[in-house]
C-alpha cells in the first residue's frame, strides 16, 4: 500500500484489540506444499469441496452436489419413461440406468452417478437425462 513491499512482514499478523495483544508468525514458502509451492487451489477454484462433483472414495461412483434448485422428480420420471432402464421413483428419490451408468437423483438435488469414478462422464449423463 505505501510502496514498500520491504516493509511488508514476511508472515503472518495476530491482533487481539480485547487483550492488547500482538503477534506474528513468520512462515517460508515451502516448495513441497501443493498451495504455497504449486500454486494449486482445488478448493478455491471449484475442482473440489461443494460445488465440485467427486469420485467416492473406492466406490466407484461419483458424487454430483445439488444445483440450483431442487428437481421436480415426479415430473422427471415421467419426462424419463421409456427413455431410460430400471427407472423407479419414490418419495426422496429417482433411480434410473442410461449410458452404462446407474443414476440416483435425490429430492434435494444431489446425485450418485454409479459405475464410473469419471466426475465429466457423472456430469455428462446427468445433464443427458435430467437436465442438471
Amino acid at each position: 500500500l505505501a510502496g514498500r513491499p520491504e516493509a511488508v512482514f514476511p508472515g503472518y499478523r495476530w491482533l487481539d484489540l480485547w487483550r492488547n495483544e500482538f503477534r506474528g508468525l513468520r512462515a517460508r514458502r515451502d516448495p513441497a506444499c501443493p498451495a504455497c509451492g504449486r500454486r494449486d487451489f482445488p478448493w478455491l477454484e471449484g475442482r473440489r469441496g461443494v460445488g465440485a462433483a467427486e469420485a467416492v472414495c473406492g466406490g466407484g461412483a461419483v458424487r454430483v452436489p445439488a444445483g440450483e434448485r431442487a428437481p421436480d422428480l415426479p415430473a422427471l420420471a415421467e419426462r424419463l419413461a421409456g427413455t431410460v432402464a430400471d427407472l423407479e421413483l419414490r418419495s426422496r428419490l429417482l433411480r434410473y440406468r442410461a449410458g452404462g451408468l446407474e443414476v440416483l437423483l435425490f429430492a434435494d438435488g444431489h446425485a450418485l452417478v454409479r459405475g464410473t469414478e469419471d466426475p465429466a462422464r457423472a456430469r455428462s449423463i446427468l445433464a443427458r437425462t435430467a437436465g442438471a
